[in-house]
């Protein structure tokens, strides 16, 4: 094969890779983002309920109120409450810690997740799994910050059951 063959092929072969890449990729528009499910009215007994009351009592003015509602929301393995727990000196320490943490900074950030007038209603990115079974034990809620600009990651709460419901067991807002 002569040199001139052999240039050939080649240049051929990058400029078959190139149109090949470039057909594959495609354009991406810089304001492209990924569509959101709107969740205003969530049908009371779904995780999408639970994540909604507890936007809702974040919400609330009275500080102490809204703890109580968003702790009545907290799966009793992290409250300390489980059972074969003995006292409740280990359940007041959880309770104590879901307060200074947990609850302060999802009530800073319960904000940046809420449609703007409604009544706790957020924007769902996706659930992992992405279909929710009677068999589901765990299932994590991706919210997406619509109110902060700031913030681009869609941000998960973690809810496990809890008899026939379900209760959060961590949170990352």
């Amino acid at each position: 094969m002569s040199k001139r063959w052999r240039v050939a092929i080649v240049v051929m072969g990058v400029l078959s890779l190139a149109a090949t890449a470039s057909a594959e990729v495609g354009p991406v528009a810089a304001d492209s983002k990924p569509a959101h499910q709107l969740v205003q009215f969530a049908q009371p007994g779904t995780p999408e309920a639970v994540v909604q009351a507890a936007l809702v009592a974040a919400l609330v003015e009275d500080e102490d109120k809204g703890f109580k509602a968003y702790l009545a929301l907290i799966h009793p393995s992290r409250t300390g409450k489980r059972r074969g727990r003995s006292g409740r000196r280990g359940a007041s320490k959880s309770v104590d810690r879901i307060r200074r943490y947990s609850w302060k900074r999802f009530r800073k950030q319960a904000p940046d997740y809420v449609l703007t007038e409604s009544a706790g209603g957020f924007a769902l990115v996706r659930t992992d799994p992405a279909q929710i079974t009677q068999s589901t034990r765990m299932v994590r809620l991706f919210l997406a910050p619509i109110n902060n600009e700031h913030r681009g990651a869609a941000t998960p709460i973690r809810l496990e059951r809890s008899g026939d419901g379900w209760l959060i067991v961590a949170n990352s807002l």
